[in-house]
């Protein structure tokens, strides 16, 4: 989404690797004063590195997606996870599903600022009493997690289970029939995997209106880190696939979902 919105608004999206070996934060300000950048998009970043923390940011228009880069404070764009997360879990109420679990990890739901917890504890406390919301908190997605995911889910036994790419692969390692033994829903749905259904976060979007906000701050001379940090919330939608089909439908399935996440 970037690259085309960039070029519809006649910019070049120039790609820099931050974790480059030996790339400081002096060495990438020259970079980008060499080649004539005016504005910087900060997609999310799964390893923090010095290089930003201490870089210039005073000659650039800047925009950081999600929530991974603390300091500095920039404007932002995000999903609203509090949406999207409360509509998944309402989603699995009129799919017929009520045994539900929650597997999130510790580092998922601080990078999503609590975007995930709070739709499903608000949920646990107004279900009917023929329902039940189970959570289950991991450290982070890891394989070290997978045994302690696999005896939860033994345990409770939900009937449909949403979590990260780390709880499927747990799910496939126990061989349970997806979605004949335990329906799925992906935090993040791709579309390399269509059969898996899920929150559609539609990165497309974030990086097309970052390149809105930053040309508008090109255009206004807004450089450096603004004063008053303006955060975008976009809404994503619920995907479908097979992994988590209505509840009624369950006993005409016969395929079953194998994706390799």
């Amino acid at each position: 989404g970037a690259v085309e919105r960039a070029h519809a608004l006649g910019f070049y999206l120039e790609t820099i690797w931050i974790n480059e070996p030996h790339l400081t934060a002096r060495r990438l300000l020259n970079v980008l004063r060499t080649r004539n950048i005016m504005g910087v998009v900060i997609p999310g970043i799964i390893h923090p590195t010095s290089c930003l923390a201490e870089f210039d940011w005073s000659s650039f228009s800047s925009v950081a997606l999600g929530y991974s880069l603390v300091d500095p404070d920039l404007h932002r764009v995000a999903v609203d996870t509090i949406h999207g997360f409360n509509l998944a879990l309402q989603k699995f109420l009129a799919l017929g599903y009520r045994r539900i679990a929650v597997v999130i990890s510790t580092s998922y739901y601080l990078r999503v600022k609590h975007g995930v917890r709070c739709p499903a504890y608000y949920l646990q406390k107004h279900l009917a009493p023929t329902h039940r919301l189970e959570i289950f908190i991991i450290e982070r997605p890891h394989a070290c997690e997978l045994t302690r995911i696999q005896a939860w889910l033994r345990e409770y036994k939900p009937e449909i289970v949403l979590g990260e790419d780390i709880v499927w692969q747990a799910i496939r390692q126990m061989q349970w029939r997806v979605p004949q033994d335990v329906a799925f829903a992906n935090s993040d749905t791709s579309l390399e995997y269509p059969e898996i259904a899920g929150f559609n976060q539609r990165h497309d979007l974030h990086g097309a209106v970052a390149i809105d906000m930053i040309s508008s701050a090109i255009v206004q001379n807004e450089r450096g880190i603004p004063p008053v940090p303006r955060l975008t919330l976009i809404k994503g939608a619920w995907s479908e696939g097979l992994s988590a089909p209505a509840r009624a439908d369950l006993p005409k399935i016969t395929k079953v979902v194998n994706e390799k996440i």
